[in-house]
């Protein structure tokens, strides 16, 4: 099955389109994530606390960047690949923290995208 979700990821802003960032009103969201803060990953103790959903991976949609220390995701409809990441649920008010270690605005951002065999919101 494949879904159109609430879930977000982290991107750069020099390869893709600008866009508004997806945050639910709720006290949650659902975050995929891939390199860092994925389990073992550098970043990973800043999602300490937070629900693991499980594995998961996005639709041939997105093309991934070696930006050095750290991997960078960006829509490519054309020549796109999946990307396989994790889903956290997450709480909203992390959101500050997540966004100061990860250098928002400049070097990512939040957007929906598409996950496959995914049933949650």
């Amino acid at each position: 099955m494949i879904r159109q979700s609430a879930t977000v990821f982290r991107t750069l802003f020099p390869f893709s389109q600008l866009g508004r960032n997806v945050v639910s009103a709720a006290e949650s969201f659902t975050l995929f994530v891939y390199g860092t803060l994925m389990r073992g990953g550098g970043r990973h103790p800043l999602l300490a606390g937070q629900r693991f959903l499980g594995e998961a991976r996005t639709r041939s949609l997105y093309g991934l960047f070696d930006m050095g220390a750290y991997p960078g995701m960006v829509r490519r409809d054309a020549d796109g690949q999946a990307v396989h990441g994790e889903l956290y649920e997450v709480a909203v008010d992390l959101l500050p923290l997540l966004d100061k270690a990860e250098g928002a605005p400049t070097l990512y951002r939040l957007e929906p995208i598409e996950v496959e065999g995914w049933d949650g919101p």
